[in-house]
């Protein structure tokens, strides 16, 4: 496991911040989903920091992208899919609440860079 360069400080803000803008109908699925935060890996990327967990689905801050991805995961402590998103806490839980609603993903999805000039 690669040394976590994210300081657990800082993403305890982050977590207080974005449960402070939550609805009362995100709150709630927060805090029936959140768990402390667990430094997982994810192949050629390093360490990240889970926040929630969700069936099969983990909830982390990706913070080479300065924000909260979602992820399928196989293996306890290891992040299968790299995500780009960029979201706010309260913006991936309310994707969540949107999933379970209507019973599948509908996106957005994301990966990982794409080398190459832009």
């Amino acid at each position: 496991m690669t040394i976590m360069s994210f300081p657990e400080s800082q993403l305890w803000d982050l977590i207080n911040d974005g449960r402070d803008r939550m609805s009362l109908e995100q709150r709630r699925l927060w805090d029936a989903i959140c768990v402390p935060p667990q430094e997982w890996t994810l192949a050629t990327f390093g360490s990240f920091w889970v926040v929630a967990m969700i069936g099969s689905y983990v909830i982390y801050y990706n913070h080479l992208e300065d924000g909260f991805a979602r992820s399928h995961w196989n293996q306890l402590g290891v992040i299968d899919r790299y995500g780009s998103e960029q979201s706010e806490l309260e913006d991936e839980v309310q994707r969540q609440i949107s999933r379970i609603a209507i019973g599948y993903d509908p996106g957005p999805h994301s990966g990982p860079p794409i080398a190459g000039e832009y």
